[in-house]
């Protein structure tokens, strides 16, 4: 199914595997915020940041 249209209401629904092959989450949100800080689609490995974890203490040697 691809597209409802019910009492004047038309709702078009995409096909998961078209969005999921060009990198995109289905959610529109946060496909525009990943288009915007990666536009060009750069692959790295994922990272998980914590405010808990507490940086080791630098110093400097004269």
């Amino acid at each position: 199914m691809t597209r409802v249209i019910r009492q004047g209401v038309q709702v078009d629904i995409a096909d998961p595997t078209t969005i999921f092959s060009e990198g995109r989450t289905g959610l529109t949100l946060v496909d525009l915020w990943l288009s915007t800080v990666n536009p060009y689609r750069l692959e790295s490995a994922s990272r998980v940041m914590s405010p808990d974890y507490q940086w080791p203490r630098m110093t400097q040697w004269p």
